[in-house]
Order: C-alpha cells, then sequence, then structure tokens
C-alpha cells in the first residue's frame, strides 16, 4: 500500500526494528527527533509548531551548548545531509537557518510565527533530515561521528554558505502577537 511505502521510505521500520535491542547514541538520537517531529503536527499554533520542528533539528546533532555557531553548524549538516550541489545545499542551509531565526524570534522576543512562509518547506526538510539520519544509523553510533563524516563531505561549503549567511541580517522581524506587545506605560 501506500502508506507502507511511504514509512518504509522514512525509514520507520528501521527505526522500529532497531528498539528491540541495545540503541546507540544516535538511534536514541533520532528518536527524539521523531517524539519532537511529531509533538510539532498536533500543535493549535504555527508557533508551537514551528518549535517543536526546530528542537527535532537541534536534537540530532550533539554541541556542547556554549559551541559558536551552532546554528551555522546544524544548518551546514543539513545541507551536506539533504542536498548535494552546491546551489541546493545552500538553499537548505539558508532556508533551516531561516526557520532557526524565526523561532528565535518566537521564543525570546515574543514575537508570532504566523509570518512566516516557510512552515510546509521546513516541515518537508525536517522530514527528510530525520530519514536521511535513520538512513545512516548502521554506519554510525554517534551524533558526533556522523558529524564528522558531515564535515568532510562538505566542510568547504559549509563554510563558505555560513560567512555568506552571517554576514546578513537576522531574518525579517515578526509581527508581536497582541498578547506580547509591551504594555504602554
Amino acid at each position: 500500500s501506500k502508506a507502507i511505502d511511504k514509512m518504509q521510505e522514512l525509514g520507520v521500520f528501521k527505526i522500529a526494528s532497531a528498539l528491540d535491542g541495545p540503541l546507540s547514541d544516535l538511534q536514541v538520537a533520532v528518536l527524539r527527533s521523531i517524539h519532537w517531529f511529531a509533538e510539532s503536527q498536533i500543535q493549535r499554533t504555527q508557533d508551537n509548531e514551528l518549535v517543536n520542528l526546530i528542537i527535532a533539528v537541534e536534537s540530532l546533532f550533539e554541541f556542547e551548548q556554549k559551541t559558536p555557531q551552532k546554528t551555522d553548524k546544524i544548518c551546514g549538516a543539513a545541507a551536506v545531509l539533504l542536498a548535494s550541489d552546491e546551489q541546493s545545499r545552500a538553499d537548505v542551509f539558508r532556508y533551516l537557518r531561516d526557520g532557526f531565526c524565526y523561532r528565535n524570534e518566537v521564543v525570546h522576543e515574543g514575537s508570532d510565527a504566523g509570518d512566516y512562509t516557510e512552515m510546509n518547506l521546513l516541515r518537508r526538510m525536517v522530514q527528510r533530515l530525520i530519514a536521511t539520519v535513520i538512513g545512516r544509523t548502521d554506519q554510525f553510533r554517534t551524533a558526533k561521528e556522523l558529524l564528522d563524516s558531515v564535515k568532510q563531505e562538505g566542510a568547504p561549503l559549509i563554510s563558505k554558505v555560513s560567512k555568506t549567511a552571517s554576514g546578513r541580517s537576522p531574518c525579517r522581524s515578526l509581527p508581536r502577537s497582541e498578547a506580547t506587545k509591551p504594555l504602554k506605560a
């Protein structure tokens, strides 16, 4: 059936069969990411969906909390995993980085994600990223091993795209919802 084929394509059966034995750190990260992706799909607001989708991406990779350019490293790794040519990787990097930026504005500034127009694209990108990482769980035991491999595959591109992206202004400011606008004195 179509549903079974889609589940096979996404790696559902592969990750489910891993539950029978001891899990690697990378498999645990994938399961955590799947949890956050599922949470994103039941949210009533676009703000909460966006926050959960970005957490799903972050859950796939392990970084020290204080790692400089953590967002750029995550977006760069996703770009290498999801695309093969330079332009496509640059596009993935930018779209995902914008998603992170919007999430930051929602969480840290009380902005409203209603104007974020790339939610469908972000949702598909996160879904493909999880499926891609599931496909690599046989090769790698930890997210660090995966990231080291990704660095070797796309280091020059990640560096180049990251420099261009960090030189531009942050994502467009989101409008504040009525509930989060500062009160007038």
